[in-house]
């Protein structure tokens, strides 16, 4: 019944859509790389001169100069119009886009994964179905994805096979680009979307993500003040309390001050993927056997924490 709706309003014969079941009998719809538009296109006669990246919001499918009335339960989702997804882009802390390069292309970061979860779950308690797009943006599509995958496993504890057997085939194609470069192409360090829910179900697994009490303000504001993110927070052996490990930039990063601070370099920072790959064995057994130490537990080389 969800999907003959859209079939009425002669949407599927201009957008391909996907049926996406998330679980707990939630079904969402799918489209992406539609045809889009925004209130810039719609200025200029409805030409689609925003294709890549649309300039204005919110953006909107392209009904193709049809009236249809979208039906008071549906709500139609395009994460590059909702600040809680971060508008399907990433900035980093200090820079501008430009210097940040292909890194504005995703992964979409941690706080907004979370704020777009529980926002399509506040959606969804209020009986609305929920179909989500993307534009034909070359960032888009994957970050979509990103969020739509993330929801599933924090709302609906689905494990990665599974979001990455229900999400549309496209998601299997899907790497990030690295950043601090100007070259969106895909790379032998990039990132697929499995690899980003791995990192997300094994957080939620072990508790050093507790998706229910986790503060988006305090994660921003530390995030935005040192460029610093709590990465987890380790149960001590035989004590009363944790190792809290966080990723933060060195002091000269997080300098306000252009003046001061210096460029990236202009080749980004693929040396320092390079070192990190050649050494990633050795350190991959350090971190188990310190791991078994701290918290008294065992695990094998070929388990996810060591990965």
């Amino acid at each position: 019944p969800h999907a003959q709706q859209f079939v009425l309003l002669g949407t599927m014969e201009r957008h391909d859509w996907h049926s996406v079941e998330c679980g707990n009998d939630q079904t969402i719809l799918v489209c992406l790389q539609a045809a889009t538009s925004c209130p810039n296109c719609q200025q200029n006669g409805g030409q689609q001169e925003c294709a890549d990246r649309h300039s204005g919001l919110p953006i909107s499918l392209d009904m193709g100069g049809g009236d249809f009335d979208i039906p008071s339960d549906v709500s139609l989702i395009c994460p590059e119009s909702m600040a809680s997804a971060g508008f399907a882009r990433v900035s980093a802390a200090h820079y501008p886009d430009e210097q940040f390069g292909a890194g504005t292309c995703g992964p979409v970061s941690l706080g907004h994964i979370v704020s777009f979860s529980r926002e399509m779950h506040e959606l969804a308690q209020a009986g609305q179905k929920l179909a989500i797009f993307s534009s034909k943006s070359t960032w888009a599509s994957g970050n979509t994805l990103l969020l739509l995958g993330a929801y599933m496993i924090l709302e609906h504890s689905l494990t990665v096979q599974e979001v990455m057997a229900r999400l549309p085939v496209l998601s299997r194609q899907v790497y990030f680009p690295t950043p601090w470069t100007p070259n969106t192409g895909r790379h032998e360090h990039s990132l697929c979307l499995a690899e980003c829910f791995e990192g997300l179900e094994a957080a939620k697994r072990y508790g050093w993500l507790n998706y229910n009490s986790f503060s988006v303000e305090n994660w921003r504001h530390t995030l935005k003040t040192y460029d610093a993110t709590l990465c987890m927070k380790l149960p001590l052996k035989e004590q009363n309390g944790t190792l809290d490990i966080w990723a933060l930039a060195d002091p000269v990063t997080t300098v306000a001050d252009p003046y001061v601070r210096p460029l990236p370099p202009q080749g980004g920072f693929t040396s320092d993927y390079e070192a990190i790959t050649s050494k990633g064995s050795k350190l991959a057994a350090q971190g188990n056997t310190y791991w078994s130490e701290v918290t008294g537990t065992t695990s094998s080389s070929n388990n996810s924490g060591s990965k």
